[in-house]
């Protein structure tokens, strides 16, 4: 199949690319986020990108690991939780709190080092 994709029309090829790119970084991100939702939605986009890839190339062994990293990202504490304990304590919602705080901080950081904005901002 990998021959028939890479007989594909440049713009389809090219689509493919960037498509890769926004799920490659979305999905990413969305991995290390504390929100069990969102992370299920990340492994989901990672699955998708990764059977593609095995549709049109030869990385299979890669891809199934990489499958198989994303299962960890769809477990969380809903699974684990009895439905009829809806009440959740308030260290629990502080923990959550501090854990979303210190996710969104580190993606700032690693953004600002990773993009040079301070250096984008000091040339205007």
């Amino acid at each position: 199949m990998a021959w028939y994709a890479h007989q594909l029309p440049p713009f389809i090829l090219r689509l493919g690319v960037a498509t890769t790119f926004v799920i490659e970084i979305q999905a990413t991100i969305f991995l290390i986020v504390p929100w069990l939702r969102i992370r299920r939605i990340g492994a989901w986009m990672q699955i998708v990108l990764q059977v593609l890839i095995i549709a049109t190339g030869n990385y299979n062994f890669f891809n199934v690991l990489t499958m198989a990293l994303c299962i960890p990202c769809m477990i969380g504490e809903e699974n684990g939780r009895k439905k009829e304990s809806t009440d959740i304590s308030q260290l629990v919602q502080r923990q959550n709190a501090i854990q979303s705080v210190t996710c969104v901080l580190f993606l700032a950081i690693s953004c600002k080092e990773m993009f040079y904005i301070e250096q984008y901002m000091n040339e205007e």
